[in-house]
């Protein structure tokens, strides 16, 4: 049959030597180990020998830190040879301030990718804007209650939840822009603040409806940065003007709040469309219909999915829902070593789209996690070998990613809104409580 055939291709030797990726992570490692004497015994487990030996463990898929000591007292990494150490001593280098040089180690690494791979800036998802960013969080996992102050927590209570992680995705790049991690549940826009602090204005973020409030609308405004978000059903507004209202789409410019106890400043822009039997509304704050067309905003918060299959591939494909530790400072350990490996992974993909020059999801993420460590682990250039084969081994295919075709308004049917139109007003915000936690109810006295 011809589907018993074998391939008559054989694949392609890497030119680089095979420790490749070892040694650049050894050399961008150097950097962290703090220079010139330090008081008390010297370290015999370096901080690039233990952070190459993480990420080599995660690559082979292993889970525990019992393998990672097995790896470094026994087997070694690369070129460097083994160092004798108990068990122990790994668990209370993993304990101690390791990952806050592990952040440092990913926010190097992430510059060095972005320079060196040159990957490529998609500049047709809103050239206006000087990047777009996705920004969202995820919860991570419960733990086990392995230690001491969690074996009298109940099963099912949050206090067993590892933390979260709030996040930038750079959509064009498909990197992670910036990662902060918490060990607490609390609102997600409080940290919100906090995450586009570094923003540049210009630049476009894309959130969900988790995010909506009116402070944190005039926040971005007032940053000078564009923003589209879901509309909330029980949010209020005032209509200003109807840019456009045909074939299921309303466009109109609006007041955030319609009650004196809680409004926003700035005016914005609220999209309406029908499709598959469902309203779709979005609200930004790009008012000009000439800039950005509903068919480019719904098109633009469909990309906001990018960051949730960035979240899928830290915890499903690179291993991070199997905690290593119930302790904060070892989860973040893994946390960082998992983003730096998800960093390389995009950077593939987005590489091998590049080159092939198709669309960046028709490269599957999940098949490049699985295969790439062995090619390089057998000195096989992954990149040579997909463009070669990876149609054949199915791991370029079409993208089943759902894409939205929206009826385009003709800029000549648009109408403009007048000129003294208000486009700004007295803030009020009501700060009511967020979240899902239930209220406690007053006691009667």
């Amino acid at each position: 049959m011809i589907y018993d055939t074998p391939s008559g291709r054989e694949l392609v030797k890497s030119s680089e030597p095979t420790q490749a990726l070892e040694t650049l992570l050894i050399e961008a490692s150097r950097d962290l180990v703090v220079p010139g004497k330090r008081r008390g015994r010297p370290q015999r487990l370096s901080s690039c020998f233990l952070f190459l030996g993480i990420l080599i463990c995660m690559l082979r898929g292993w889970n525990s830190q019992l393998d990672l000591w097995r790896l470094l007292s026994f087997s070694g990494v690369g070129t460097l040879p083994p160092v004798r150490v108990s068990d122990q001593a790994i668990y209370k280098r993993l304990a101690q301030n390791t990952h806050a040089h592990f952040r440092a180690f990913f926010e190097q690494m992430s510059a060095w990718l972005c320079e060196r791979m040159n990957l490529r800036t998609d500049l047709s998802l809103a050239p206006f804007a000087t990047d777009v960013f996705a920004l969202d969080e995820s919860t991570l996992d419960p733990r086990k209650r392995w230690i001491a102050e969690l074996r009298q927590v109940p099963i099912g209570d949050r206090r067993l939840l590892a933390g979260r992680i709030g996040a930038l995705f750079d959509v064009r790049r498909q990197q992670w822009k910036r990662i902060d991690v918490f060990n607490t549940v609390a609102d997600c826009r409080r940290a919100a603040f906090d995450l586009i602090s570094g923003i540049p204005a210009g630049a476009l973020i894309l959130f969900d409806r988790g995010y909506n409030g009116f402070e944190w609308f005039d926040e971005l405004t007032t940053r000078r940065l564009w923003w589209i978000g879901r509309v909330k059903k029980n949010m209020s507004y005032k209509v200003l003007h109807v840019i456009s209202d045909r074939n299921g789409i309303v466009d109109a410019l609006v007041q955030v709040g319609a009650f004196r106890a809680d409004q926003a400043r700035y005016t914005a822009r609220l999209v309406r469309y029908w499709y598959r039997g469902q309203w779709y509304e979005y609200l930004t704050n790009v008012t000009d219909a000439r800039q950005l067309s509903v068919a480019q905003i719904a098109r633009l918060y469909d990309r906001r999915w990018d960051i949730e299959c960035a979240f899928r591939l830290l915890k499903d494909y690179l291993g991070l829902k199997w905690l290593w530790s119930a302790k904060w400072e070892v989860i973040q350990v893994q946390i960082w070593a998992t983003a730096l490996l998800a960093q390389f992974f995009h950077a593939y993909q987005m590489h091998i789209a590049d080159k092939a020059d198709i669309d960046v999801f028709d490269v599957s993420l999940e098949l490049l996690v699985r295969h790439v460590p062995r090619w390089l682990a057998e000195g096989y250039d992954p990149i040579e070998v997909i463009l070669s084969q990876g149609r054949a081994m199915k791991m370029i295919r079409p993208s089943t990613r759902s894409r939205r075709e929206l009826f385009h308004v003709p800029v000549e049917e648009l109408c403009d809104p007048p000129d003294d139109l208000p486009r700004e007003r007295k803030s009020r915000y009501a700060h009511k409580a967020a979240g899902n936690f239930p209220r406690k109810k007053k006691q009667e006295s």
